[in-house]
C-alpha cells in the first residue's frame, strides 16, 4: 500500500535527520570562558602543597590566561599565598609561581605551552613564615579565561 510506503519513508527520514542533528551538536566543541570555579585548599606548614581538582584546559595558546582569586581565609595571619598551575599527570609546574595577597582581587596569569590541551590543577603553598599552624583559603579559579 502506498500510504504504508510513505509513513515508513517519513518515520525512516526523521530518524535520520534526528540523528544526523545529534551527530552535529555532539562535535561542536564547548568554548571556554572566564568562569569561577571554587576552590578551598589548605597552607600547610613550610612549602607543602595542596592543589584542586583537575579541569580540562582546552587552548592551545599560551596567552589564554589561567585565573585566580585569593578570597577568604580563616587565619588572620594569612596575608599571601603562592599559587601556580600543576600538570594533573605528574604535579610539574605548568606556569610561573605567583604570589598573591589575601583579598587583592582577580589575577589573570600566563600559563607555560606544557598546560595546554591537558588536565591541570591550582596549587597552591603558604607563603607566610611566621605561619604557626595550617590554614584553610578559599576562592575560585579558571583554568583558561578565553
Amino acid at each position: 500500500d502506498l500510504t504504508i510506503m510513505k509513513n515508513n519513508i517519513l518515520k525512516i527520514s526523521t530518524l535520520l535527520f534526528s540523528l544526523l542533528g545529534l551527530i552535529i551538536l555532539s562535535s561542536t566543541p564547548a568554548f571556554a570562558s572566564d568562569d569561577n570555579i571554587d576552590y578551598t585548599l589548605e597552607l600547610k606548614l613550610g612549602s607543602a602543597n595542596d592543589y584542586t581538582p583537575a579541569c580540562y584546559r582546552q587552548t592551545n595558546s599560551t596567552l589564554n590566561k589561567w585565573k585566580v582569586n585569593f578570597a577568604t581565609t580563616n587565619n588572620e595571619n594569612v596575608k599571601y599565598a603562592n599559587f601556580w598551575l600543576a600538570k594533573d599527570s605528574d604535579l610539574s609546574v605548568v606556569s610561573n609561581i605567583y604570589q598573591f595577597m589575601y583579598k587583592s582581587g582577580d589575577h589573570y596569569c600566563k600559563a607555560h605551552s606544557a598546560a595546554n590541551q591537558t588536565y591541570v590543577r591550582l596549587g597552591a603553598e603558604n607563603a607566610n613564615y611566621t605561619l604557626s599552624e595550617a590554614a584553610t583559603i578559599k576562592g575560585f579559579w579558571d583554568e583558561e579565561t578565553w
